[in-house]
């Protein structure tokens, strides 16, 4: 008896639920993909910043910095970080990205594989609901329709499993993190606790108080 393929288990691993409303997002990013690009392709990404202190990341000279936020990159990272090989040669670009400067980066394995030895390290945690309803937030910026609820918890609790169980750069709280319960905090009361912590552990220059004029960081 020949068995059917699409019964067999996937080598990647469990797939996530998938959500509504990628659908139209899916077809056209293959149909890019198909078509011939007028730019030569290098294969590299490159990061511009702004003035405001944000981000803007490009791919082959196209700006993605929306599209990687998408659900459907979301899917793909959680399947593809399980790969050695991926992770190995993801770690090395992001090192290689910083160019020797001080930088500010977040990642579920940043403070423990990419940059262990960070002089500051922070560790976020919240609710899943809570941090659910704010994906719910951030996918309706994206999308223009509201993601239901229950599965967005659903594939956050998913993802959770498969980066905490992966063979390299799982999910774990970096040795001398803080950790920050963010549930009931805004993203300012956050970084004002970032801040204090750098403020008291910086080390006072020659003449100047701990924490740089001495004061402490603006609320």
């Amino acid at each position: 008896m020949r068995s059917d393929p699409r019964s067999r288990p996937d080598p990647r691993g469990p797939r996530p639920p998938r959500l509504p409303g990628r659908a139209g997002l899916s077809r056209s990013a293959r149909a890019d993909s198909r078509a011939p690009s007028p730019r030569p392709r290098s294969g590299l990404g490159r990061l511009e910043p702004r003035r405001d202190g944000t981000i803007r990341v490009f791919l082959d000279g196209v700006e993605i910095t929306r599209a990687i936020r998408t659900q459907e990159v979301s899917e793909a990272a959680a399947q593809i970080s399980q790969y050695p090989d991926v992770r190995a040669a993801m770690v090395e670009r992001q090192r290689g990205l910083t160019g020797g400067r001080g930088v500010v980066v977040e990642g579920r394995d940043t403070g423990s594989v990419v940059f262990p030895h960070a002089a500051y390290k922070f560790f976020l945690d919240a609710d899943l609901s809570i941090r659910a309803e704010r994906r719910q937030r951030e996918l309706l910026k994206l999308y223009g329709e509201p993601t239901p609820l229950a599965l967005i918890r659903q594939e956050l609790h998913f993802r959770d499993l498969v980066d905490q169980s992966r063979p390299v750069g799982r999910l774990v709280k970096p040795r001398g993190a803080l950790v920050i319960d963010t549930t009931h905090l805004s993203a300012q009361q956050v970084v004002r606790r970032m801040l204090q912590r750098i403020t008291r552990a910086r080390p006072a220059s020659p003449g100047r108080p701990r924490g740089g004029a001495g004061r402490p960081p603006p609320s």
